[in-house]
């Protein structure tokens, strides 16, 4: 996943190392809940402030 940022720069946070694929037209939920596994539907950033 690419984002151009202005601001903090956004990081998905991956604390399993496993490789994450996605395809093309994939629908995916960007949190800022660390807590939560990444996965091809979810993926957890760095950012807290990414839906003000």
């Amino acid at each position: 996943v690419m984002l151009d940022t202005l601001g903090p720069e956004i990081q998905v946070h991956n604390k399993t190392g496993n490789p994450i694929d996605l395809k093309a037209d994939d629908h995916v939920i960007l949190t800022p809940d660390l807590s939560k596994e990444p996965s091809a539907m979810v993926l957890p950033v760095s950012y807290a402030g990414l839906a003000e």
